[in-house]
């Protein structure tokens, strides 16, 4: 390259630095140059605080050309943070309580109570057996012995019934002998008037020589018809020592395993 173009080249940026010193000098002297730092206001979760840092301009200097020292122009002041202030927590949201489920109760199934089942024995027909054949005795009205036996006795509806309707009652025997007890006929002994009607007994159990009350005792429901207007009384009883035949007529010894349930029938 031709010296001259060099010489030119280096004459003009020269002069460009110049210009631009005395620039610099002007706005230095009216008090531009120097820009103040920015005051940050604060915030409670950091303070902002400015350093001053100070930037120096590179002096462009040819190795070739020999020039007169220029002004520099003043160096700049720049603001520059030094801490960034921590984002803002935010707040997290309060879980909402959740509601407890109310425990329901559990229903207890009722005990079922063991009741004894009772095969009802086979009872061979009845034989009409005449009013004079068997002495009527009156039944004992106080037992001196039950043999351990002991009963509960109930009817269902009245106390007012019909002419040979069907009077039910429900009975239960209790043995609390240690054995089995036997007997000839357990059933229902009806009074009218303070006297014992054999001919309206209702044999509920017995005709088989191996009648027994067991140590589990019985539970039966039966029913009683009487075909004789009045007002009476019904009592369960049981004869122990006579035949089937001579009990329903009457006869043996009644003992009663229950009080008198006052019936009326019209």
């Amino acid at each position: 390259m031709d010296k001259k173009i060099i010489y030119l080249l280096v004459g003009g940026i020269v002069l460009a630095i110049l210009l631009l010193g005395f620039g610099g000098y002007v706005l230095l002297s009216e008090g531009v140059a120097i820009a103040q730092p920015t005051a940050v206001p604060s915030s409670p979760a950091a303070t902002q605080i400015a350093e001053v840092v100070v930037v120096e301009p590179t002096a462009v200097a040819s190795a070739t050309a020999v020039s007169a020292p220029t002004e520099l122009p003043p160096p700049q002041i720049q603001a520059l943070p030094t801490h960034t202030p921590p984002p803002s927590p935010t707040p997290s949201p309060t879980p909402l309580p959740t509601e407890t489920p109310i425990p329901t109760e559990t229903p207890v199934p009722p005990t079922a109570t063991a009741v004894p089942v009772v095969v009802q024995p086979t009872r061979p027909p009845a034989t009409a057996v005449p009013a004079t054949a068997v002495p009527t005795a009156a039944p004992t009205a106080v037992p001196a012995n039950t043999r351990g036996l002991t009963a509960s006795f109930g009817i269902e509806g009245g106390p007012s019934f019909g002419a040979n309707q069907e009077i039910w009652f429900n009975f239960t025997v209790n043995n609390s002998s240690g054995a089995a007890v036997p007997f000839s006929v357990l059933g229902v002994y009806p009074k009218k008037g303070g006297t014992y009607r054999p001919e309206f007994i209702q044999a509920s159990w017995g005709g088989n020589p191996t009648d027994a009350i067991s140590t589990s005792g019985l539970v039966w429901r039966d029913n009683i018809k009487i075909g004789e207007s009045g007002s009476y009384t019904l009592q369960l009883a049981i004869c122990f020592d006579a035949s089937y035949q001579s009990c329903k007529a009457g006869g043996g010894t009644w003992v009663f395993l229950s009080g008198d349930v006052p019936v009326t029938i019209n």
